[in-house]
């Protein structure tokens, strides 16, 4: 990017406005809290996947980071990536959340799944899930909330993550819009870190 390309590209940031997020993992079946995604006024749910709110599940979404339009709404076993969230792997244009829902310590992602959130961008959380996990096994583990949300590229810094085990994960942050030549993309950032 060349100097002026970068200068328009902060003027660009800074007069535009950013698009709030904030997502929920939910906890244990029975509780208030309940998982969801917002972003900006746009509220995706997996209750059009024909899921009961009190099942365990991985909830994927896939935003396009140019216009924040969702382009793949699916569910996981925890075991498997989606064929929906596939196409988009390797593409920083694209943008997923990983959302768990009432996971239980059983559930712990593994095989081509486990495979994905790493390569996506998992960090401490999902070792520090993995180690308990085998420290303690899943007897101990009734329950536990985790949220990951990430480019699908690859070679980007890792994402944003969450794990509880105790309560609901809840992320806030922010897309922020960023013009370089004409051309919009909105950048993740968590504006509440200093």
């Amino acid at each position: 990017m060349s100097e002026s390309e970068s200068a328009a590209a902060t003027e660009t940031a800074t007069n535009g406005t950013n698009v709030p997020v904030t997502v929920m993992s939910r906890f244990a079946p029975q509780t208030a809290a309940y998982t969801a995604l917002v972003i900006g006024t746009n509220r995706p749910n997996f209750y059009n996947l024909n899921k009961d709110p009190d099942t365990s599940f991985w909830w994927l979404v896939v935003v396009d980071l140019t216009n924040l339009n969702v382009v793949a709404n699916a569910l996981s076993d925890g075991v498997h990536v989606p064929p929906d969230v596939q196409p988009y792997l390797n593409n920083s244009r694209y943008f997923v959340f990983c959302i768990g829902n009432c996971l239980q310590g059983w559930q712990i992602p593994y095989g081509d799944f486990y495979s994905f959130l790493q390569q996506v961008g998992s960090g401490q959380q999902l070792a520090r899930l993995e180690q308990v996990y085998h420290q303690l096994s899943s007897g101990i583990i009734h329950y536990y909330s985790y949220l990951l949300a990430t480019t699908m590229d690859a070679t980007t810094y890792p994402g944003f993550e969450l794990l509880s085990f105790t309560n609901a994960t809840v992320l806030a942050m922010q897309f922020m819009p960023v013009t370089v030549g004409g051309q919009t993309t909105y950048a993740p950032i968590d504006p509440f870190t200093s």
